[in-house]
């Protein structure tokens, strides 16, 4: 059971590793930009760079919302098995008290039978030297009657 519960402890551990790499940006591209210094540029020139990192910013918006999207999609879903662990575990919890006191009560009753069967014996025995004894005074006695 508990190591059900570690192996799946583990495979969240494992997600969150996995899930947040180090992002990749285009460095090497924003890098040739910003080594052009804006005096060297035409003016089409200029307007291309602009095109280029208004795209590039609009790109990283996109990437971004899609990251945070899946990133909160990501989180429900860790809360989501972190709470299936949780429940487990109090259900595993309830379950072996719940097993601890049947077996206490199973204890208890089987205690009371035996304390019950060992009087219930000590009863029968003692009817059983009683009649014996009643059975040999009437025996004795009429006996006594026929041989007297």
């Amino acid at each position: 059971m508990r190591e059900n519960y570690n192996s799946k402890i583990n495979s969240i551990i494992e997600q969150l590793i996995t899930k947040f790499p180090f992002p990749i940006t285009k460095t090497s591209e924003l890098s040739k930009c910003k080594q052009v210094s804006i005096k060297q540029l035409s003016n089409e020139d200029l307007i291309q760079t602009i095109s280029y990192l208004i795209q590039q910013d609009n790109d990283n918006l996109i990437q971004n919302d899609y990251t945070i999207t899946k990133d909160i999609q990501f989180s429900k879903s860790i809360e989501s098995q972190s709470e299936l662990l949780k429940q487990n575990d109090y259900q595993t919890f309830k379950s072996q008290l719940i097993f601890c006191m049947i077996n206490q009560v199973s204890t208890i009753v089987n205690y009371q039978l035996t304390t019950n069967c060992k009087v219930l014996f000590n009863y029968q025995n003692e009817f059983k030297r009683i009649r014996k004894q009643e059975l040999d005074e009437i025996i004795s006695a009429s006996q006594q009657i026929q041989g007297g």
